[in-house]
């Protein structure tokens, strides 16, 4: 993967992102990333923390959601990486609400939502936004 997103960005792609046509598990519903949300808040943790596997059984447990459902979108770091090339030689730049420079409109508007934006051109103080 790419320093193109920030490791609290890569895993919540990971947690709720379509990678491909033959993806055979569907991703956190809303309801599901909500429920794990609250819980890192609740631990002191960010989405990040996930990418570290020793969070992975005690984040599973505490939101409710499966452990292999958890450790399997949370592998699929080559999708991801191969997704964010593909996305950069298309000139678009990809935050989340976790990112310092996330618009705080977005987050007002989406609330407890997932926040993930996909903008195209560069990613120069939110042009597009």
């Amino acid at each position: 993967m790419s320093n193109f997103l920030t490791d609290d960005t890569k895993a919540i792609l990971l947690l709720c992102g379509v990678f491909g046509k033959n993806c055979s598990e569907k991703p956190l519903t809303q309801k599901e990333y909500t429920a794990l949300v609250h819980w890192l808040m609740t631990m002191k943790m960010r989405p990040c923390n996930l990418l570290q596997s020793e969070n992975v059984a005690e984040a599973a447990k505490g939101s409710k959601i499966a452990l292999n459902r958890l450790e399997t979108f949370l592998a699929r770091g080559v999708q991801l990486g191969f997704s964010v090339e593909e996305w950069q030689r298309k000139g678009t730049w990809v935050m989340s609400r976790s990112d310092g420079d996330y618009p705080a409109r977005y987050k007002k508007h989406l609330k407890d939502n997932v926040g993930v934006t996909c903008v195209n051109g560069p990613p120069d103080g939110h042009s597009g936004c």
